[in-house]
């Protein structure tokens, strides 16, 4: 799992992992804002109704969580668990969506540190302090939800943090038995 601030470099590491023939998983906000963007308009975003983008963010990502294969080894950038961190950020009520997140464990969650204050992303509106914020949140929450928790610095290269990942995935002591993904369902 990949997570951390918005805009710290989660998507293009990402891409790279994907380019090494990991199986990968795109930010579900992102293809929400992305279709937004282009059905409303920049000036839309402002307009989305938090608590319905937190609803539909969250099950958008259950859908995608429930067709993995658990026996394959998929990198998430995001998931249900960062859709809480946001929602916790923009008072959204989130009773709910806790105990679901926990049905699912993440073995592993790489938590980016951010790149920098400044940030052309279309798709992003939370201010750097507000970013920060999200990452502490999100590591907090991956904690409480048993991951091992690794932060991913800031490197010369995108390519090193990619590299990182890659490290940190053949780490994973499942790999190394033959078990279970990143992402597995718990036993309930």
């Amino acid at each position: 799992m990949l997570s951390g601030a918005p805009s710290s470099g989660k998507s293009t590491v990402l891409d790279l992992v994907g380019r090494a023939g990991v199986a990968t998983q795109e930010e579900q906000a992102r293809l929400y804002f992305t279709e937004e963007l282009r059905r409303l308009g920049s000036n839309g975003l402002t307009t989305i109704d938090p608590e319905r983008f937190v609803r539909d963010i969250f099950q958008m990502n259950q859908q995608t969580h429930e067709c993995v294969d658990r026996n394959e080894v998929v990198v998430f950038d995001r998931s249900l668990v960062d859709v809480v961190a946001f929602a916790l950020l923009d008072g959204v009520p989130v009773d709910t969506m806790i105990p679901q997140c926990a049905h699912y464990r993440f073995a592993l969650a790489l938590i980016f540190d951010p790149v920098s204050a400044e940030d052309d992303d279309p798709v992003r509106y939370h201010p750097h302090d507000q970013r920060l914020q999200i990452e502490i949140a999100c590591e907090k929450l991956y904690e409480a939800l048993g991951a091992r928790v690794v932060r991913v610095p800031v490197f010369t290269t995108t390519a090193q943090r990619a590299a990182m990942v890659l490290k940190e995935i053949e780490r994973m002591p499942q790999l190394r038995r033959g078990g279970a993904a990143p992402l597995r369902k718990a036993k309930t």
